[in-house]
């Protein structure tokens, strides 16, 4: 059996629109789980040094992709681990 861990994070022009980072992780969570991906990163929990990147915005409130990921572990029986 083959493993593979995907590392999802957003880049390009939009990491700043919440709605697309919120998009952009629905899909890549969703597809990814289809597929059979057993493990999926999210890089970057807080919007810091590499961009608007985060789950949670740099004021500690739960972005649009925070709730888009709380929302994908929600509706399955899944849970995310968070470090």
């Amino acid at each position: 059996m083959e493993l593979i861990i995907a590392r999802a994070f957003p880049h390009g022009k939009k990491t700043g629109d919440q709605k697309w980072q919120a998009e952009y992780l629905s899909r890549s969570f969703s597809v990814l789980s289809q597929i059979g991906v057993p493990v999926v990163i999210w890089y970057g929990l807080n919007d810091g040094g590499n961009g608007p990147r985060g789950l949670v915005d740099s004021h500690g409130k739960l972005k649009l992709s925070g709730r888009a990921f709380r929302a994908f572990f929600s509706s399955r029986s899944l849970s995310p681990v968070t470090h």
